[in-house]
């Protein structure tokens, strides 16, 4: 089968995000599976990906520019759009510059398609539809990605792209809550499938006295929330434990202010910014509780890899994805606040016992997303049968 997946919308050249990792590994397993598979991706930065394909795999980069003949133009059609919505007090969603860049995408990707002729194609967001849109060639499958919790997609969306993408004949959503919600605003084909979690034969003592967040450092990752739960904890529980930051860094005014809230509370000797790590499983292996302070999620990969290798967790009950995976009390913490956030860190601080029985049950309750699993699933979705949950 002729398979296309197309991720022509977002970073790919350094960067180690889900959706990236999401692309590369299934373009491999898609191809390792006998399929022939074209993966296309548009990135014109310097670099290359940080993730592999095998030879077997078509990959082809775009590279278009950012920018493009008429920017400015679209620019100001879009301030004369966002001055008449909040003028008339309307919730206008268009957006001219990337309706023009979704087009043009498009149609530097129409050749590619055109050529393959693929059976199925799988778009890794809305804009990644829409471009397809605009080629002639229609597979007979074809299905979107959603990589985040479909709320906050849906209500930035513009009217022709919630009509492309109800248009899909799949819309593949991450968790079971995504689904319940999409399903109420979209007449479409709706299937639950989570991202792999690779299993590992290793499992973590809990001994280290060291506390990990992998994130990149950006405002709603909020490792703020955690430098202010650290100071919340008494002295002599935290003594000798330290808290690693790990995460690329593309707000360097939320880094500055994560360093002097740091400073200010005397902190500097316990908690580090490491940046970024390109190995997140020996970090991983090397703490004891895993941090996870982030605002919203989609399925988020750096969890749910610390809960495979059995540490603990914590997160806000307000954050989607994470109020999912975990179970309050049972497989990790779900807390409302900082004051919570420290007073749980404290009980997982004072207990190796209970760190290691919170964390056996966090790896054992993500078992469920194996790569077996995970892609059992994705071939029954591809060949167009019921998925099986």
């Amino acid at each position: 089968m002729k398979i296309a997946l197309v991720m022509v919308h977002g970073r790919v050249h350094g960067h180690v995000g889900g959706a990236p990792r999401v692309f590369f590994d299934m373009a491999n397993h898609l191809s390792f599976e006998g399929h022939e598979v074209l993966a296309v991706y548009n990135d014109s930065k310097e670099g290359s990906p940080y993730y592999e394909v095998t030879n077997k795999v078509n990959l082809k980069n775009l590279a278009l520019p950012i920018k493009f003949k008429g920017l400015w133009l679209y620019k100001a059609f879009r301030e004369v759009i966002r001055s008449f919505a909040k003028l008339f007090n309307t919730d206008l969603r268009l957006n001219p510059v990337t309706k023009k860049n979704q087009k043009r995408v498009g149609l530097a990707l129409k050749s590619l398609i055109d050529d393959f002729k693929p059976d199925v194609t799988i778009s890794y967001n809305v804009s990644d539809l829409v471009s397809l849109s605009y080629i002639e060639w229609k597979a007979r499958n074809s299905i979107v990605m959603c990589h985040t919790d479909p709320k906050r997609v849906y209500k930035g969306l513009a009217n022709y792209e919630r009509s492309i993408w109800q248009g899909a004949d799949f819309i593949q959503v991450l968790l079971a809550s995504y689904k319940d919600y999409l399903s109420k605003v979209i007449n479409t084909n709706i299937e639950v499938i989570g991202n792999v979690v690779i299993e590992h034969d290793e499992v973590n003592d809990l001994s280290a006295f060291r506390i990990i967040y992998l994130a990149r450092i950006e405002k709603n990752k909020q490792q703020h929330l955690l430098i202010e739960a650290i100071n919340k904890i008494p002295l002599n529980v935290r003594l000798g434990w330290q808290v690693v930051l790990y995460g690329s860094c593309n707000d360097t005014e939320y880094s500055e202010f994560l360093i002097n809230k740091i400073n200010s509370y005397n902190l500097s000797d316990v908690i580090k910014l490491k940046g970024p790590t390109g190995k997140p499983f020996e970090e991983l292996l090397n703490s004891s509780i895993c941090a996870f302070p982030s605002a919203f999620e989609g399925f988020p990969l750096a969890l749910t890899e610390a809960m495979s290798l059995g540490l603990p967790c914590i997160g806000f009950q307000s954050c989607s994805g994470v109020n999912e995976l975990l179970i309050n009390n049972y497989n990790g913490f779900l807390v409302k606040g900082v004051e919570e956030f420290a007073l749980q860190l404290e009980v997982l601080m004072k207990s190796k016992e209970r760190r290691s029985l919170m964390g056996s049950k966090a790896r054992d309750s993500i078992e469920c997303y194996s790569k077996e699993s995970i892609y059992k699933k994705w071939k029954a979705l591809i060949e167009n049968k019921n998925v099986i949950v």
